[in-house]
């Protein structure tokens, strides 16, 4: 049987032998590149180990200097004490722990003395104590007497500078005491034997529609229930129309009441205390 021919162009496989030898030249590059790169991170590494290595064991030989230079010193001052020890005699060593003893005791011994004289002293401390309480009262008693000595030394010397006549109900009389001050146109009364403030009695209008002095005054009396007191008037110059007055009221009532005639610079009541001292 015949081979029959073939018709058409025939087939080149050279291109693409190329471009697969191409493709593999650039891959083999690639490689080396990265084969490359890998060797010399891996030297750069070792290099950076190598210098941390380094530095930890100078650091670390830089220790053990320190420390041998420590064991030195204190074997130099083990030998020193050991020399010095060893320049005493056993007796001198003995006597000296003895007076080291003796004075170790002795340090007791006064702390003990100390203790003993701080515990008296706490002692009489709190005795002390007790006995300032105690005396308490009696200091309490002792500064209310020094006040009211002062208050009476004040009283004393302010009714020695105060220029009033200071009047008193004989003793044991039974009636409470007034004073009453009458001028032409004005009665101040006061108690005898308290301090009180003087209470006046004035003509303020036209004595037909106000009433007149006396008449408050005698009102006054009867409003305080004091009809069975008695009162001292006291006239000044000018008082005397005003005085009439009153005493022919308090006669009228049947009020007991003297009478006695006063400049009229005097004083006799006074703006706070009225008529006492």
């Amino acid at each position: 049987m015949s081979r029959r021919g073939r018709s058409g162009p025939a087939i080149s496989l050279f291109a693409f032998q190329d471009i697969i030898t191409s493709v593999t030249a650039i891959v083999l590059v690639v490689v080396l590149f990265l084969v490359l790169d890998l060797l010399q991170r891996k030297q750069a590494t070792q290099q950076v180990t190598v210098e941390a290595v380094s530095e930890d064991l100078e650091a670390r030989i830089a220790e053990i200097e320190a420390e041998l230079e420590q064991l030195k010193a204190v074997t130099s001052l083990a030998d020193a004490m050991v020399q010095e020890v060893a320049e005493f005699s056993p007796a001198e060593l003995q006597a000296d722990i003895t007076a080291t003893e003796q004075a170790i005791k002795d340090l007791e011994s006064q702390q003990q003395s100390q203790n003993e004289r701080h515990k008296a002293l706490s002692n009489r401390l709190k005795t002390a104590l007790a006995a300032q309480f105690d005396l308490r009262p009696k200091q309490e008693e002792l500064a209310q007497t020094k006040r009211e000595t002062r208050d009476v030394r004040s009283d004393m010397e302010s009714t020695r500078k105060d220029p009033r006549i200071i009047f008193a109900l004989p003793k044991g009389f039974n009636k409470s005491g007034w004073i009453a001050v009458i001028e032409s146109d004005l009665i101040s009364v006061a108690p005898l034997g308290r301090p009180a403030k003087p209470i006046e009695f004035r003509q303020t209008g036209i004595s037909l529609f106000s009433g007149t002095p006396s008449d408050a005054f005698v009102k006054w009396i009867k409003s305080q229930e004091l009809e069975g007191a008695y009162f001292l008037l006291l006239v000044r110059p000018g008082g005397a129309t005003l005085f009439d007055a009153v005493d022919s009221k308090m006669t009228t009532l049947s009020i007991a009441h003297g009478f006695d005639v006063i400049d009229s610079q005097r004083p006799i009541l006074h703006p706070e205390k009225g008529a006492a001292h």
